[in-house]
């Protein structure tokens, strides 16, 4: 298994990277895909909080994929952690392409900071989320 995606509320998706897929492999397709499904079908906006600790999407037109996904209208909003340089970067290169200003910070170094980052966009977010058994688990 490549990743794991977990719904954690209506308007909260969990998503946990264990490695990298290659490139241009069924999974990395079967991932937009499912994004994509999943903002299509969502009677709310969508919060997305990404565990990039163990893997992470490494091909550059996913990623630029992944930043189009970002403009949907069920898109709210979304934030990594991990403290791998890679991720760093690919995590950056997608706020680029997805837009962002240089000051918004899409990635953070703990599960910690990215959940309180949530909170200030959306306040109330993670309330009732048993972060420590999801953190945890695995």
């Amino acid at each position: 298994m490549y990743y794991r995606i977990t719904p954690l509320k209506e308007n909260l998706i969990y998503i946990k990277w264990y490695r990298a897929p290659r490139p241009n492999t069924h999974t990395v397709k079967e991932f937009i895909t499912d994004l994509q499904t999943r903002l299509d079908t969502a009677s709310v906006g969508l919060y997305f909080i990404s565990d990039l600790r163990q893997g992470r999407i490494v091909d550059m037109r996913v990623i630029q994929q992944l930043a189009g996904l970002s403009k949907h209208e069920r898109w709210a909003g979304s934030t990594a952690f991990s403290d791998n340089p890679v991720s760093n970067v690919l995590v950056r290169s997608f706020s680029r392409f997805a837009g962002q200003p240089k000051e918004h910070r899409e990635i953070w170094t703990t599960p910690e900071e990215a959940i309180a980052y949530l909170e200030s966009v959306k306040p109330g977010l993670s309330d009732e989320v048993d972060w420590k058994t999801l953190l945890d688990t695995d």
